[in-house]
């Protein structure tokens, strides 16, 4: 086993498929990314970010990794249809115990766990850079998230307040919000370069709707977040508040999705660092997950059942 394939779709966004590449690499792995299994016919393991696998088309070892579950509209429909049409893999990777259990995967196939981390050039620096934005918001603008509500906020009641948006943005909501001088569309940044323009805000802004499968996830922005030194408020999202309540964190606040609490001014104190955030680096999630291991067990156990067949 020397050769590993990480099959990502063109149009995904999966800035922690570099992290995996790293993390194999420096063990002695050989490492590929393709959009396509039949790109490379010659590795050993064929990692899939799932999506839909319904014919093995490459022999190998394959690897189904679950971060997520289907967006609306229908998500639990086209869940259960992906679990009907997809092989059945040699090994899965899940986000969470929850995005597992909401799978509904009824077989023995092996199993592991892992979770969001953060990468390291999120983490504070400097402690006296100067703040230029009241607000930040990080990550998708689609229309799914109802981010339009939150600029409409901004527009119209809290105009004295600057937010930064960066993510790409779709032509209409850009056309609509962009003579605010208030809001700043900063569009798509390299990832390694959000953490420089980000950490000029004073707090990071979460506003996901409490739906399936949004609720279940990690919120990969609220960690990096925490790991600038903002403060932080959310929408009431089962995983943040358990998060913030779990691991006591007092700079986390809420409002609903509504906005109907919305209240800027509570927010932007200055909040104290949260420490524990180092936990969630990236080096310390991979080494959690052991995720070389899990592979070396799914390759002994596969050993096991030819020799008992």
């Amino acid at each position: 086993m020397s050769r590993i394939a990480f099959i990502k779709n063109s149009l995904e966004y999966l800035p922690e498929i570099e992290i995996y590449k790293d993390y194999f690499s420096n063990l002695g792995l050989q490492v590929s990314i393709v959009e396509h299994p039949e790109d490379i016919l010659n590795a050993d393991i064929y990692w899939f970010f799932m999506g839909v696998e319904h014919k093995k088309k490459v022999s190998g070892l394959h690897i189904h990794e679950y971060a997520s579950l289907s967006t609306p509209p229908y998500g639990i429909v086209k869940d259960k249809i992906k679990r009907l049409i997809n092989i059945v893999p040699d090994g899965r990777v899940f986000l969470n115990e929850t995005i597992k259990q909401k799978a509904f995967f009824n077989d023995h196939v092996p199993f592991t766990y892992r979770d969001m981390g953060v990468s390291e050039h999120f983490f504070r620096k400097n402690n006296n850079i100067t703040k230029e934005y009241d607000f930040v918001y990080i990550g998708s603008l689609s229309a799914k998230r109802n981010i339009r509500k939150l600029l409409q906020c901004f527009s119209e009641k809290y105009y004295q307040y600057t937010l930064l948006v960066i993510g790409e943005c779709p032509n209409d909501l850009y056309n609509d919000f962009k003579a605010f001088p208030n809001i700043i569309f900063s569009g798509r940044l390299n990832y390694k370069d959000i953490p420089a323009l980000a950490c000029k805000a004073k707090c990071g802004i979460n506003y996901t709707p409490n739906i399936y499968p949004y609720k279940y996830q990690t919120s990969t922005k609220v960690l990096e977040y925490l790991a600038m030194g903002l403060n932080v408020c959310s929408t009431r999202i089962e995983w943040v508040e358990s998060f913030a309540k779990n691991k006591k964190i007092d700079n986390i606040q809420f409002f609903n999705e509504s906005l109907i609490d919305f209240r800027p001014e509570d927010y932007l104190s200055n909040g104290e660092y949260w420490a524990h955030i180092k936990e969630y680096n990236w080096d310390k999630i991979m080494d959690k997950a052991n995720l070389l291991n899990f592979i070396h067990s799914i390759i002994k156990n596969r050993r096991i059942d030819e020799h008992s067949k």
